[in-house]
Order: structure tokens, then C-alpha cells, then sequence
């Protein structure tokens, strides 16, 4: 009997339920910052033990995603299982509230006590006023009337100043009471939530090691900006992030890695169903009372945010949305004024039956506003690899090419901020940053870069700058004009091979010989081998568009009108070195049969047929001139006039 209790209390000895608990502080080693969203990675190094423990990962964050939890562990080391749950830092001491239980009902007590006082006062007040003739016929008794009066009005008095006396003892009181149940909320509370992560470890070696937890929480992200300092010699890509989390816990010389994933985006593709449509007869045509089209840049094509769409002579107006649509009540179809802050405002007529593209440029006067039909695609896809993050900055800092080169340039003084129309630019992250690399990890649908150096990033929602690389570069570079819209070169440098240095969407702070030449976008959606970035207008290039008036002329024939139009332009190139050019021109492009338009000269330009755009890829040395011959014809009925 003695050798079967003894084996039993063995065999109960081993058995996990007396496994021991072992309670450690955990670390933050690691973490991974996606577009939205951030990994956590947690380590705690485990002293020698033997069986089976308890091992707890205490006090992380209330809100972090239950099923992204991981727990790894040491080759010697053997999972069991991994469970969670919600707790509080305070649980609620009843005894701790008494107190201020009892400290309130004497108080109560004592407010009776003065309302009882009041209400005999109030009695004593109404008999006074009840009685308050003390007239008297008999002269005798005059002195004993007048005596019998002051008494009266003196008590009176007393009682009024006494009732005063009263309700101001009531206030002091109820305060006394308020104060005793904000102290009973604050001890009642019961304090912050927060996860505790359990994890169940075999140990067969009896010796220390690690145990790692990990896991996804939402309030984080980070987004690209750089620095593209351009010059003849020792050019650079400065590669830089933007960080902020607001998790709870602050990330203290942490590794850091960027994603350009994000977890919380949908995964799927969307379906496309079959699109039934039918059609039914109608009496008559409803007309459409809103105008409603895309405003974009006249330059690069690309629509204008929150740009301003208003009724002109009228109070009535929008905004362009992210996309550069606008859609706004004209049940009458007057004029549209088309507005953005560095653009010359553009006034036209429109109907509302069509959808409108609307050109607007920066700085001039548009000669015409283009009217086309216009399609929205059938679906959107979603955006799962190129998506970004649109914020204040990205709103603010919407490119627009400057004149002239802003001459203010970035001094070298050690945490001084400059601000060059509105933005930021601190000299110690431009100036004083060391050239770093980055170990860029790639996977079938994204990037991941482990930034070179640790860093720490508190947990207070503000932005934290961090060098992600560095990257020498050598820029190549070339000019657009559009002369018709504007007779400036601007500039624009490339980045050649730009998939191979791992860049996201982002801004871009342009830097020429050291001095701040604006802001730009740089885009990653393209699909060309050359990453383009504008970097400004450029004088040196002298650019010229004239109209030769003597070959202009209108010719009325007995049934048709001929206008013929010729112009030049001249390019000179008086920089020191050579430089390649496009110029751009649009001629017209006829929309129905009526009009017919013939090319007579385009000094070997090549035309695209659908848009009527022509375009010269020029190459010219230093000082060179180049001449360029546009010669059209246009012809219609005589009956018709050209919009």
C-alpha cells in the first residue's frame, strides 16, 4: 500500500498543473512597420529550468490582433500551447469606498438639517409679511406701533441675511458631496486593459534560453520622402521615411524593417459579373442640371486635388475630389470658372451633356478649354501593390514648377529648419545624415527593408524621420517645352534602372548645386525603365514661338472656307553644355467630317494621329540654334465657323 501512495504522489508531482509560473519582463527587439499597421516582435530570455512552466508575456497592448499572435522558442524548448486574455492593472476595493460611503450620508444628513431651518425661517418670514399693518387710531398707543414696526423690519432683515447664510451652506456641502463621488469613481475604475499571452514550454535539458511572441497592432505606419540632390559631381538619392505609431508602448532602439504591404488590405481580386442592360422607351429627355468632368494639369497631364470649379458670377462652387472630378449644381449651364492656387483661372462655356476635361496651366492663360467624351472604367482593381497613404504633406506638396530657381539655400547649422513655401526642410537630416544601406528582402507581392541602425520611435502619434538608404546616382537629364502654353524649358532628371534600388511612391525634396528647388511626386506606377522627376524651369534654354504672319491667311472659296496657319519656333541652347530637348506642339484634330486638316510642314516632328500631338527629340550643343517649321491647313463648309 505504501509503494502504490508513493507512486501516485510521483505521478501527480508530474503532472503540468503544478507547473511553476515564470512572470518576466519582456523586450521589444524588433519591429516591422507596414503602411498601416505594425508587427511587434518580443523576446525574453528564459534562465535554466527543467519540465514544464507557465512562461507570461504581461502587459501588452489591450488592442493588438488576437489571431496574428505567434510564440517561438529555442530548438530545446518544446510548445505545448499559447492562450491569451484580456486583463486590468487595478481590480476594485470595496473596502477602500466605505468612507466615502459613510463621509456622504453625514453630509446628506447635514443639508436636511439646514433645509429644516430654512423652512421654519420661511414660516417666521410669512407671518411677519401677513401682519405687516401697524397703523393705530389710538394716539396712546402710536410709540408702542412704531416700536412693534422696527422690531418687525430688523428681524426680517436677519431672516433674509440667514436664508442666504443657509444656501450657501447647502452649495459648500453638495460640493463636499461631488468631490467624495469623483474619488469613489476614480477607486472604482478599473484601469487600463491590457493582453497577457501565456504560453505553455517544455524544457528536457534543464537550460536557458529564448522565447519569442509577435504580433500585428493597427495604429502605426510610414511613408517614403526623399532627397534628390542633384549636381555635376557626387549626385545622391537620399532614401527616407517618415514613421509614426501610437500603440502604447514606446519602440526603444528597436531594429526597425518597412513594408510596402499592408495586412489589413483585402487580399481577393474582385468579380466581375455580367452586365445586363436593357432599354426602355421615354416621352422626352430630362435635361441634366449638373456640369461634371476631371480637371488636370495642362503639363503633366495629371489631375489637380481640390481644385476650385465655380458658377461664374455666383457664390456657387466645389472642390475637385482625390481624383480631380467635380460635379456641380448648373440646371442652367452658365459659365464654369476652373481655379487652383499658381494657375491662371480659366473661364469657358459648357454643357452638361458632356463629361468634361478640363486643362488648366500654371501661370499663363489657357487659349481654350478641351471638351472630350469621357469613360469611367468598368471596375476599379484593387489597388493591392501601389496603394499610399494621402495625407496633409502629400496635399501640400503637389508639384508646381517654379519660374526661377529659388536661391535660398539649406545651411549647414545643426538642427536649424528652414521653411521654403510652407515645407520643412531640417538641416541635420539633410546635411549631417551618414551614407547607410539597406538589406531589402524580397517576397512574391512585396518589399521589406531592415533599416541599417536601431532606432527609437515613442508612442505619441508624432513623425519620426529615419535614413532608410543612400544611394549615389547619376542623374540623367533632359528638357520639355510645350511653347504654345508656356515659353520655358523645364527641367527634368531621370533615374535609370529606378527598380532596382527598391523605392516607394513618395515626395521628394529637389536639391540643384545645394540650393532647394522645390517638391515633386515621385511615382512608382509607371512601367518605363527611367523614373522622371521635375526639377524646374531652366532660363538658359531660350525658347521662342512666333506666328509668320505673312503665310496666315483665310480664303473664302464658293463652298468652303481654307485658313491656313504657319508659326516657328526657336530653341538656343546657351548653357555650357550640351542638352537633349523634346518640344511639344498640339495641332488640330478634326471631330467630324466636315472639317478636314492637312500637314504641310513639321520639320520631321513626329505626330501622333489620335491626339494631333507633335513632338522633336532634339540634341544641342553648347550655343546651337534650332529652328522648327510648323505649316497646317484647315478646310470646311462655308456655312460653319471653327469652335
Amino acid at each position: 500500500m505504501r509503494c502504490l501512495f508513493t507512486i501516485t504522489l510521483l505521478a501527480l508531482l508530474s503532472n503540468p498543473i503544478f507547473a511553476q509560473e515564470i512572470k518576466l519582463p519582456s523586450i521589444i527587439t524588433a519591429v516591422t512597420v507596414f503602411e498601416q499597421g505594425a508587427t511587434i516582435h518580443r523576446e525574453i530570455n528564459l534562465g535554466a529550468f527543467s519540465g514544464v512552466s507557465y512562461i507570461l508575456f504581461d502587459s501588452l497592448p489591450h488592442d493588438l490582433s488576437k489571431p496574428t499572435i505567434q510564440v517561438s522558442v529555442d530548438d530545446h524548448f518544446e510548445i505545448i500551447s499559447v492562450t491569451n486574455k484580456q486583463l486590468t492593472y487595478k481590480e476594485i476595493d470595496q473596502a477602500e469606498l466605505l468612507p466615502f460611503y459613510d463621509h456622504n450620508a453625514v453630509l446628506r444628513d447635514s443639508i436636511q438639517y439646514i433645509q429644516k431651518l430654512t423652512q421654519a425661517l420661511s414660516d417666521e418670514k410669512n407671518l411677519i409679511l401677513k401682519h405687516d399693518n401697524f397703523s393705530s387710531d389710538d394716539g396712546d398707543n402710536v410709540a408702542k406701533v412704531k416700536d412693534a414696526a422696527a422690531l418687525y423690519k430688523t428681524r426680517l432683515k436677519e431672516i433674509y441675511l440667514l436664508e442666504l447664510d443657509y444656501q450657501r451652506g447647502i452649495r459648500a456641502l453638495n460640493n463636499k458631496i461631488t468631490a467624495n463621488n469623483t474619488e469613489i469613481n476614480n477607486l472604482s475604475e478599473t484601469g487600463e486593459y491590457f493582453t497577457q499571452v501565456k504560453a505553455k514550454i517544455k524544457n528536457t535539458e534543464n537550460r536557458g534560453g529564448k522565447i519569442s511572441i509577435s504580433y500585428y497592432i493597427n495604429n502605426a505606419s510610414w511613408y517614403s520622402f526623399y532627397d534628390a540632390r542633384i549636381a555635376y559631381e557626387d549626385s545622391k538619392l537620399q532614401h527616407k521615411a517618415y514613421i509614426t505609431q501610437s500603440t502604447g508602448e514606446d519602440w526603444k532602439d528597436v531594429n526597425v524593417s518597412l513594408s510596402n504591404k499592408s495586412p489589413i488590405r483585402r487580399n481577393t481580386a474582385p468579380s466581375l459579373i455580367p452586365k445586363w442592360q436593357s432599354v426602355k422607351e421615354v416621352k422626352g429627355k430630362s435635361k441634366n442640371e449638373y456640369s461634371e468632368g476631371i480637371l488636370i494639369d495642362a503639363t503633366t497631364g495629371e489631375p489637380i486635388l481640390f481644385g476650385t470649379v465655380a458658377v461664374a458670377n455666383t457664390r456657387r462652387g466645389v472642390e475637385t475630389n482625390l481624383d480631380g472630378v467635380f460635379k456641380i449644381y448648373n440646371p442652367d449651364e452658365q459659365a464654369l470658372v476652373f481655379s487652383y492656387v499658381g494657375y491662371t483661372p480659366l473661364t469657358a462655356q459648357v454643357s452638361n451633356s458632356q463629361y468634361m476635361k478640363v486643362s488648366i496651366a500654371e501661370g499663363v492663360q489657357a487659349d481654350e478649354i478641351v471638351i472630350t467624351e469621357y469613360k469611367n472604367p468598368l471596375i476599379e482593381f484593387d489597388q493591392t501593390s501601389s496603394g499610399a497613404t494621402v495625407i496633409s504633406d502629400d496635399i501640400r506638396s503637389v508639384s508646381r514648377p517654379s519660374r526661377t530657381v529659388m536661391k535660398n539655400k539649406i545651411s549647414n547649422a545643426v538642427g536649424s529648419v528652414y521653411y521654403v513655401d510652407g515645407v520643412s526642410t531640417r538641416a541635420a537630416a539633410i546635411n549631417n545624415r551618414q551614407a547607410v544601406s539597406s538589406n531589402a528582402q524580397r517576397s512574391y507581392n512585396q518589399v521589406t527593408i531592415a533599416l541599417e541602425d536601431p532606432y527609437t520611435i515613442p508612442s505619441d502619434g508624432q513623425p519620426y524621420d529615419v535614413m532608410v538608404a543612400n544611394h549615389d546616382m547619376d542623374y540623367l537629364r533632359k528638357y520639355y517645352v510645350a511653347p504654345a502654353m508656356e515659353p520655358i524649358a523645364y527641367c527634368k532628371v531621370g533615374i535609370d534602372q529606378w527598380q532596382s534600388y527598391d523605392l516607394f511612391t513618395g515626395n521628394a525634396n529637389i536639391f540643384v548645386d545645394g540650393f532647394f528647388g522645390g517638391v515633386t511626386k515621385l511615382n512608382m506606377g509607371g512601367s518605363s525603365d527611367t523614373l522622371w522627376l521635375d526639377i524646374g524651369s531652366d532660363e538658359a534654354l531660350h525658347v521662342t514661338r512666333e506666328e509668320l504672319k505673312d503665310f496666315n491667311k483665310k480664303t473664302f472659296l464658293k463652298r468652303k472656307v481654307v485658313e491656313e496657319k504657319r508659326f516657328k519656333i526657336n530653341i538656343t541652347n546657351n548653357k555650357a553644355v550640351s542638352v537633349q530637348v523634346t518640344v511639344a506642339e498640339a495641332l488640330p484634330v478634326s471631330q467630324d467630317e466636315v472639317l478636314e486638316v492637312t500637314v504641310n510642314a513639321l520639320s520631321e516632328g513626329i505626330m501622333n494621329e489620335d491626339t494631333g500631338i507633335v513632338e522633336w527629340d532634339l540634341q544641342l550643343t553648347p550655343g546651337q540654334s534650332i529652328e522648327l517649321i510648323v505649316d497646317y491647313q484647315l478646310k470646311y463648309k462655308k456655312d460653319y465657323v471653327l469652335n
